[in-house]
């Protein structure tokens, strides 16, 4: 078996900034961070809930071994994209309103 690749756990070189207060920018990349590892949960509790429906019991091994297919990917990826819209939305709404008033 192959040996895992282990990434560095901090990107090198300054984090950018978007914002004048770099206090806004913190948060941003806190949000964002928070959405993530919620959308690994709710992934993964997609996991669980298949493999109940699938054996009526599991272990710990079977949700580490679970491979999505095809179709699965595509309901996750329809599910991110919808959860990550509704949590971006305000963002959304606010450059629509920018570029309205440049236009």
């Amino acid at each position: 078996m192959p040996e895992p690749i282990v990434l560095p756990r901090r990107a090198k070189g300054a984090r950018p900034a978007f914002f004048k207060d770099p206090a806004i920018d913190q948060m941003y990349a806190v949000v964002i961070a928070l959405t993530q590892e919620l959308s690994v949960a709710i992934d993964r509790l997609d996991t669980v809930e298949r493999l109940l429906d699938e054996k009526g019991v599991l272990s710990r091994a079977d949700i580490e071994a679970y491979r999505e297919d095809g179709a699965v990917a595509e309901e996750r990826n329809a599910r991110r994209d919808d959860y990550i819209g509704r949590v971006f939305q305000i963002l959304h709404e606010e450059a629509e309103i920018i570029q309205a008033g440049r236009g």
